[in-house]
């Protein structure tokens, strides 16, 4: 694990208590709604740390993606929903997974002041020390890399994983979580996938590719640049053991508590009607 992770510009943060919000599974509308939400129309006076988990699983672009890139013949063929983030990058197969979301308000104003790349390194080593409660010893990316030129070439370009930017974080040189963040007026909404399982290397299927080779080449590729909770433990993780595991992580590597959010029915309403947004896609 990197030597120092804790950030000395933590020290002058008076925001100390949090919300924890354990949404459990969902769809993807729901799922991409209530991130929406927080980040936007909530009007928190704390920051939020969200888990959640997707039912069915689910193909999520980046806000500028083409959706003319996903076969959605072949999504609906085998239950998989399709949404757009509210966050950029590219496309992401939710299954195996745990997936964050933090959402910081201005109202914390000394964590909604952070500079970008701080944010994403300060939430970075949280997620850091997560992971060392499960066991695994796991670093940051220190700088953007990918092979630019193969990706560039092919439809390597698409999959969110073929490719790790500053602060994700790594275990062995391969990609275990994998983040974005954007930032609104209303707050800053950083996310990502927690990889449990194997089965996001079944994202190129789901893709249109001309090439009939194609598809064996990235899953080739997302393989030498992914890993997994599960691979790295040699056994079978469960969402309730990871959640404790980064919550433990957030608590401690931040020096903040906990308290419990329960969304009310009023903001229920305004979440469902953000989902009926999200159902454009592929429908």
């Amino acid at each position: 694990m990197n030597a120092e992770l804790y950030d000395s510009s933590l020290s002058e943060i008076k925001t100390k208590s949090w919300y924890l919000l354990d949404s459990g599974a969902q769809d993807a509308f729901a799922n991409m709604a209530i991130d929406d939400f927080l980040a936007r129309e909530a009007n928190l006076d704390a920051p939020v740390l969200r888990f959640y988990h997707w039912q069915p699983y689910a193909i999520s672009l980046g806000y500028n993606q083409r959706p003319e890139d996903i076969d959605f013949e072949k999504c609906r063929a085998n239950n998989i929903d399709v949404v757009r983030r509210p966050t950029g990058g590219r496309a992401v197969l939710h299954a195996e997974e745990v997936t964050y979301a933090v959402i910081i308000p201005p109202k914390a104003s000394e964590w909604y002041q952070l500079p970008i790349k701080q944010l994403y390194r300060v939430i970075g080593g949280a997620l850091l020390k997560g992971l060392s409660y499960l066991g695994i010893d796991a670093g940051f990316e220190e700088k953007t890399s990918g092979n630019v030129s193969y990706a560039a070439r092919t439809k390597a370009a698409i999959p969110c994983f073929s490719a790790s930017a500053q602060y994700e974080i790594l275990v062995g040189g391969k990609k275990l979580i994998g983040s974005a963040q954007r930032r609104f007026d209303a707050g800053i909404l950083q996310h990502g996938s927690i990889l449990t399982g194997l089965y996001h290397l079944k994202l190129p299927y789901f893709l249109k590719l001309t090439d009939s080779n194609e598809e064996q080449k990235i899953v080739d590729y997302l393989k030498k640049k992914t890993t997994t909770i599960s691979e790295s433990l040699n056994r079978q993780v469960l969402y309730p053991e990871v959640v404790r595991a980064f919550t433990r992580g957030f608590c401690e590597q931040l020096q903040i508590s906990f308290r419990n959010k329960t969304l009310t029915p009023e903001e229920f309403t305004l979440i469902h009607l953000n989902r009926i947004k999200y159902l454009a896609i592929g429908r």
